[in-house]
């Protein structure tokens, strides 16, 4: 099965978010934006040319040693890179060697202005160092949190009184965490093909359900995005799905929007937030997932 996911993002529901994505790019746009942040990504790519430039000029037993690196590197970039699915952990393995090729730029550009003692190589030096180290100290500000899941279910136990419907979603995260027998809860299943059964079952949940809890947008984001039908499978075409989320969202569904739990990065001292919800689904679904509170009107 797992095999079969890096052939085919149509493999189980929660890869369908890789539904057209383009290889290599995708995972080089993660790791520049989110994995290693602009300053640090960006020099890591330069490095990287610049390498294979001066590889061609050191001598030959240097050379060797190096070929080893980079054909390791090579592979393993372009093998998993090619896969259909593209979590961002998959290119783990190669942030070290990111990491030694934004160092060799550094080192070939800033050391030999260094060696000349000027106020100037100081300070260029000390300002890529800040801006790489932003982004880290930006992203520890998330943990410095408490969970959104459960900031979540605290206000869901103290607000939502007992005995009410609650509507979660599949393959996602049934909030509250803890407490539920509290509640009935109803199971949407919108993963499912956009049949009329499909719709009729929906319909009567939505009918019976006090609230609905999206716990991330694990469902509304990459199902918003399957429309096109002449070209995805029949299975897979989610036209009546994306008009739901994009109805309950405009507040058109009977239910109203009364409380969402979200936290950004947020960069130090200027406290300026950074959206990373345009980064792949896993680098927040798991830690800091934005839960969304639907209350029937």
């Amino acid at each position: 099965q797992q095999n079969a996911m890096t052939k085919s993002a149509f493999t189980f529901p929660y890869t369908l978010q890789y539904v057209g994505k383009i290889p290599y790019v995708y995972e080089l746009q993660n790791i520049i934006l989110w994995g290693m942040g602009p300053v640090l990504g960006i020099s890591a790519i330069l490095g990287l040319l610049f390498y294979h430039i001066q590889l061609f000029r050191w001598q030959q037993p240097n050379r060797k040693k190096i070929l080893i690196l980079l054909s390791f590197f090579w592979v393993y970039f372009l093998v998993v890179g090619s896969f259909a699915i593209g979590f961002m952990r998959y290119m783990l393995p190669l942030y070290p060697f990111f990491c030694l090729f934004a160092a060799f730029l550094v080192s070939s550009v800033f050391v030999p202005l260094h060696k000349k003692k000027s106020l100037f190589s100081v300070l260029l030096l000390g300002t890529f160092l800040l801006f790489t180290l932003v982004w880290p100290f930006s992203f520890m500000y998330i943990y410095q949190k408490p969970p959104t899941r459960l900031s979540a279910t605290e206000w869901m136990l103290q607000t939502i009184p007992p005995r009410k419907t609650l509507a979660i979603e599949h393959w996602d995260d049934a909030l509250p965490l803890f407490d539920q027998e509290r509640y009935t809860m109803e199971t949407l299943e919108l993963y499912q093909p956009d049949t009329k059964q499909k719709w009729e079952t929906m319909n009567k949940q939505l009918a019976k359900s006090d609230y609905i809890i999206l716990a991330s947008n694990r469902l509304y984001t990459p199902l918003q995005k399957l429309t096109d039908c002449p070209t995805l499978p029949y299975a897979y075409c989610y036209k009546q799905t994306a008009r739901y989320y994009k109805d309950l969202f405009a507040g058109k569904r009977g239910f109203t929007k009364v409380a969402e739990f979200s936290v950004y990065p947020k960069i130090p001292f200027i406290n300026i937030s950074i959206d990373d919800s345009s980064a792949d689904e896993s680098f927040t679904v798991y830690d800091h997932p934005k839960v969304i509170i639907f209350q029937k009107n």
